[in-house]
């Protein structure tokens, strides 16, 4: 069950992502392959989870879950 302290805790992980972050955790292609995910990932941040594949999504999942641990 997801409460309200883990809702601000993804929210605020999404918001300070930033490129490399997403490139290191495999969420998204390094370079130039990732030109067209980095800019899905700036102008719809919601639609580009949804169409993640599995293994990228759990790349992202892993990666919010880390900096959450860190922020508590």
């Amino acid at each position: 069950m997801i409460t309200g302290p883990d809702l601000l805790q993804i929210s605020l992980a999404r918001i300070n992502m930033n490129r490399s972050e997403l490139e290191e955790a495999g969420v998204i292609d390094k370079g130039i392959n990732g030109d067209k995910a980095w800019s899905n990932f700036g102008r719809d941040i919601d639609t580009f989870i949804v169409k993640l594949p599995q293994s990228r999504l759990a790349a992202l999942a892993a990666m919010i879950q880390r900096r959450a641990n860190r922020q508590r």
